[in-house]
């Protein structure tokens, strides 16, 4: 039977690379401490036949990133948290490295919020965009922008448009409600202008 110490060992590659954890099979598998010397990046989790799987945690140093959470075949997959350099924050579902599922991203600096689904790391499909100021979308996403069916409430005066986007404005049919709820302008849209015909 082997000792406990067999299963775990420091390795120094020829890249420069260290890894300390546990080794099966002359692998990586179980739990270990992985530091690239390039970089200085480091991962601290699961491994599975020298691939990270499972949970781990992952320090993007010089870029001053981290990512908490599932992998799979050595791509961010699961449920995961990423942290960016620029104080955002995204918690959510991952698919082979990329935002893809449902998620949250937090806009730290700006102040808006986005919950909603994703796909290839763009907003895409039914979600909700939380502006700083009050004003809230709710509907349909497209490649990052607001797409299809949606709603948009105005903090300024309680107002809500309903209708059709497209490319991020209101292109198409669509409803201008007041606060109270009458309807007060109907008609089409483009590029965020009301037609009249």
């Amino acid at each position: 039977m082997k000792s406990p110490s067999e299963f775990r060992k420091t390795i120094y590659y020829d890249n420069g690379n260290v890894y300390e954890g546990e080794i099966q099979n002359n692998m990586k598998n179980g739990k270990g401490k992985l530091t690239f010397k390039i970089t200085g990046d480091i991962y601290e989790g699961n491994f599975i036949d020298d691939q990270r799987e499972g949970y781990g945690i992952y320090v993007y140093n010089k870029v001053l990133q981290k990512y908490e959470g599932y992998w799979k075949n050595d791509l961010k997959h699961g449920q995961g948290k990423f942290f960016y350099s620029n104080d955002d924050i995204y918690d959510g579902e991952f698919k082979y490295g990329r935002r893809h599922g449902k998620g949250i991203y937090h806009y730290r600096k700006a102040g808006d919020r986005y919950e909603g689904e994703w796909k290839h790391d763009k907003k895409h499909g039914i979600g909700q965009f939380f502006y700083h100021l009050g004003d809230k979308y709710e509907g349909e996403f497209e490649n990052d922008l607001k797409h299809g069916k949606g709603m948009y409430y105005y903090a300024s005066d309680g107002s809500k448009y309903e209708g059709e986007w497209e490319n991020d404005l209101r292109n198409g049919e669509g409803r201008l409600f007041e606060k109270q709820g009458k309807e007060i302008d109907k008609g089409k849209w483009i590029n965020n202008y009301k037609i009249n015909f």
